[in-house]
């Protein structure tokens, strides 16, 4: 007997030593985070981003030839857009690979980690991944406009002999897999559903002396009929999904909201629109500006067609951004972080001058002439 109870002695011995040794590697853990948070809090902005993503000391980087249009971050890297080229870059500012595209009206858009780039009356497109892996296409008639959506699927609208429109849907490898021909709508812009099943395409019309917005609603997997709804007096710019059952038109001087072909909700906005911005999940974001006293404010709208939150900054508006849940703002004076409340978290005022931005979670890209400059925020 005296064997057994020193046997469990023993066991309950090593428990209480198991148990001790976990809480002591817990607490350390809770500690080295406590320590790395801390000093993050107080270290410049971007000193524990630099140990990951290359750091800065390439940049500025200095353009030669044609001055570049566009800029849009990519997984681990951004794309820099001029009329002849496109250049993968590493966000340490290395060339991680070049294309030279000969497309004379080039836009891009990008989803997950993949950037569409298309000719805009031109007859070719093509998507790059992260890598720089490039897959082309050809269309037989001038292309209207395009779209990628989160799956890889590549939406592109052009004329056609026996339509107004004709909208082709590719898969992720550039295979045709859906096809809608408008008899007699002229599509401007294309927007996918966040699951990648259902395509809407806006075109604009004319009613009553009035401009108006005709939105066809595609089903690219089934063969399904098009619902085809008119939103009166708006002059429409873009669209997208708020979710899959709500469509946001943005037009010139208000955002119309549909839900379920019900009759568009509308809201009006003061001042000039001079950026959109579809990123945030559930609401589209405005910029306007009111040009009697040089104040920027920017909205957003959720799906009852009312602000969700609103900010006013006194700026003049250059260009948005939105990574994730965090809103860039370029002004001419200076760059602003704003979370999704509309909140201003941080301020980097510029010394030059800045024309395009892109940005992550721990930086930005500024693309001003010539000149591409990093800024970390985080």
């Amino acid at each position: 007997m005296a064997e057994i109870q020193n046997l469990e002695d023993y066991r309950k011995q090593k428990k209480q030593q198991s148990r001790r040794k976990r809480w002591i590697v817990i607490v350390c853990i809770l500690l080295a985070a406590a320590l790395i948070a801390g000093i993050a809090a107080i270290l410049p902005a971007g000193t524990i981003s630099r140990l990951f993503d290359g750091g800065d000391s390439h940049f500025p980087v200095s353009l030669t030839g044609e001055q570049p249009t566009d800029v849009c971050m990519m997984e681990n890297g951004f794309v820099v857009l001029s009329k002849s080229s496109l250049t993968l870059y590493h966000m340490d500012g290395t060339v991680r690979t070049e294309q030279f595209h000969g497309y004379t009206n080039p836009v891009i858009c990008e989803q997950n980690g993949v950037l569409l780039l298309y000719d805009r009356g031109g007859t070719s497109f093509f998507t790059m991944n992260s890598s720089g892996d490039i897959s082309e296409q050809k269309t037989d008639f001038s292309v209207l406009c395009g779209q990628i959506a989160k799956d890889g699927s590549v939406a592109i609208a052009t004329t056609h002999d026996q339509y107004a429109s004709y909208v082709q849907v590719y898969d992720n490898k550039l295979t045709l897999k859906y096809w809608f021909g408008a008899a007699s709508d002229t599509f401007s812009s294309l927007a996918f559903s966040s699951d990648s099943r259902y395509l809407s395409a806006c075109a604009i019309d004319t009613s009553e002396g009035l401009f108006c917005a005709d939105i066809y609603q595609l089903d690219t997997q089934t063969e399904s009929d098009a619902t085809v709804q008119t939103v009166l007096d708006l002059l429409p710019l873009s669209i997208t999904y708020l979710d899959t059952q709500t469509i946001a038109v943005v037009g010139k001087d208000a955002v119309a909201v549909i839900e379920n072909g019900k009759e568009p909700v509308r809201y009006e906005y003061e001042g000039e629109l001079t950026q959109m911005s579809c990123e945030l999940p559930g609401v589209v974001t405005v910029v306007t500006e009111v040009q009697k006293n040089g104040i920027s404010s920017i909205t957003t709208i959720g799906k009852e067609g009312t602000a969700t939150a609103s900010v006013e900054i006194e700026d003049t508006p250059v260009d948005l951004d939105i990574s994730k849940n965090q809103l860039v703002f370029l002004g001419n004076e200076a760059v602003y972080l704003l979370n999704n409340q509309l909140n201003i978290t941080k301020e980097f005022p510029l010394d030059h001058s800045v024309e395009k931005i892109a940005s992550s979670d721990a930086a930005m890209i500024l693309l001003g002439g010539e000149v591409i400059q990093k800024q970390y925020i985080s």
